[in-house]
């Protein structure tokens, strides 16, 4: 588990603050806030579980389905356990939170998990097998509930086994008749399947955490209604709460919950982000995230942008023609503005 080195004094600072306050909402600030777009020392969690696999013996068919793989990935995590050095806190400190096992499971079932930390180019060569010969000349996909061996590069024959529970290097022999194959045993043979995958990637840098991070919101679709200073936009997705803001870029939007499937917010006024809105001839482009109460930040991939008109007046033009008391004109550019040129950019 490796990531980019992220500065966590910003966020000692908050941690130190709301120790001494006692205070259990943290007071996230555009500045802060800003600071973690930076920085984004994000956690995330993958998940992968396979689909029931078969194994055949001769005319037997077995089914067997292969425990899930978890990886934790991003900054956030290392950050996290430096966060935890600072506050006094080691693995002395840690304690049992739930157990990972089977019902009634026997001695052999007892080493379900295994906890890799590995970053390491590819060392094996993915090889199609057909009847337990390993064949050397095909190049060929392969896909799925196809057969296939993990040759070791630069090795004399030896291939990823499975023997008696654990993983060893098996050599293959040459095969008598054909010299692009090679002879492996049943334990070398493996059985590509599917998997399912989920993924979900939060921020504990600014949160004050009582409750678990669970359930964790995600966004599927986003749908813009109005426009001009009622411009509304509904986020649709799951795991919704009412304690969840909605930010656009570092700006908190008004947010409204409907269901734990949609919530709606108040689209924030362009010059939000800018003082010299007036001018702007470029699209402006926010990242959107979700902040629930405590200080946990869920990032997405959607993004909002605020596109001027183009057939809007020279910037040159419209300095010279509106005298500087006149505001209300000014104002009736801005919500011209705003009201027709909001568009989005869907998922990246």
């Amino acid at each position: 588990m490796q990531g980019p080195a992220v500065s966590n004094n910003i966020y000692h600072d908050i941690l130190l603050s709301l120790r001494r306050s006692g205070s259990d909402q943290p007071n996230v600030t555009r500045d802060t806030f800003r600071k973690y777009l930076q920085q984004r020392p994000d956690q995330t969690v993958l998940i992968l579980h396979a689909k029931v696999a078969q194994k055949s013996y001769g005319n037997e068919k077995r089914f067997f389905c292969p425990p899930p793989s978890v990886y934790l990935t991003g900054p956030g995590w290392r950050m996290k356990y430096q966060q935890l050095k600072l506050c006094g806190l080691n693995e002395t400190n840690c304690r049992l939170c739930g157990y990972m096992g089977l019902d009634s499971m026997t001695n052999s079932q007892e080493a379900a998990l295994k906890i890799n930390f590995e970053e390491q180019s590819d060392s094996k060569i993915i090889r199609k097998v057909n009847k337990q010969y390993a064949a050397l000349d095909v190049d060929e996909p392969l896909s799925q509930l196809h057969k296939c061996a993990f040759h070791f590069k630069d090795t004399d024959r030896m291939y990823l086994c499975l023997s008696n529970e654990n993983i060893i290097q098996f050599q293959a022999t040459p095969c008598p008749k054909e010299a692009n194959r090679e002879v492996l045993n049943d334990g070398a043979c493996w059985t590509i399947i599917g998997t399912e995958a989920v993924e979900y990637t939060f921020s504990e840098s600014l949160a004050q955490l009582h409750i678990p991070v669970t359930p964790i919101p995600i966004i599927s679709s986003l749908e813009l209604n109005g426009g001009g200073d009622v411009a509304m936009l509904e986020v649709q997705g799951e795991s919704f709460s009412p304690n969840l803001k909605v930010w656009f870029g570092d700006v908190e939007a008004e947010t409204m919950y409907r269901n734990p499937k949609s919530v709606i917010c108040v689209v924030p006024d362009i010059c939000a982000y800018s003082s010299e809105w007036r001018w702007l001839r470029q699209p402006t482009t926010v990242p959107l995230s979700l902040m629930r109460s405590d200080g946990i930040i869920f990032s997405s991939t959607f993004t909002f942008t605020y596109t001027p008109e183009q057939g809007c007046f020279p910037c040159q033009r419209v300095v010279r023609e509106i005298p500087e008391e006149s505001d209300n004109f000014l104002n009736t550019i801005h919500q011209e503005f705003t009201r027709t040129n909001f568009h989005l950019f869907m998922q990246s």
